[in-house]
């Protein structure tokens, strides 16, 4: 599948999945607008993507900070136009521990990292998308959604939480031409 002058922004594309997936849809054509915290890594995935022949751009920015993510998705649009995948991958796995042990604080931060950033991204991304009647979002997502997991809560609450909020946002959407899939 070719995704010839496509624009697409991948969260969380510094390292891992995240990674490989930016190197992917580059491949199939894409022009990638790279995202996370860690401006070292972006740079050596945007250099991965342009030693194969790919477009990339690097944009250092916490996805839990609207500013950051209106300035991610205005740069991506700014230098490949407006964002017409995107892929919402930044996530953190912890913290581990039952409820009781866990540090409250904690556990909800990682609901900002999995769910808020996904929301803002979306957010960000969206009116574009429904404006030109085309665009895809990937959230990804993972089985501890929808098994229970002790030790885990965070996380699984988390992924639980993004799998119908996907599910939703792909209801509102998909009448506009943009879906939205987990």
């Amino acid at each position: 599948m070719s995704l010839a002058r496509q624009s697409a922004l991948v969260t969380g594309a510094g390292r891992g999945i995240g990674r490989a997936i930016a190197l992917r849809l580059a491949a199939a054509g894409a022009r990638v607008t790279l995202v996370a915290r860690t401006a070292p890594q972006l740079e050596e995935t945007a250099e991965q993507i342009r030693r194969g022949g790919g477009a990339a751009v690097a944009v250092a920015a916490d996805v839990t900070s609207p500013d950051a993510v209106a300035s991610a998705v205005k740069a991506a649009a700014d230098r490949f136009g407006p964002v017409s995948i995107l892929v919402n991958n930044a996530g953190v796995p912890g913290p581990y521990g039952p409820i009781g042990v866990v540090d409250p604080r904690a556990w909800w931060a990682a609901q900002e990292v999995n769910v808020l950033a996904a929301v803002l991204c979306m957010s960000a991304a969206m009116p574009a998308m429904r404006a030109r009647r085309a665009g895809r979002i990937v959230n990804i997502v993972s089985s501890a959604g929808i098994e229970p997991v002790p030790h885990l809560s965070a996380y699984a609450v988390s992924k639980c939480t993004v799998i119908r909020l996907t599910e939703t946002v792909d209801l509102e959407a998909r009448g506009e031409g943009v879906r939205v899939f987990a």
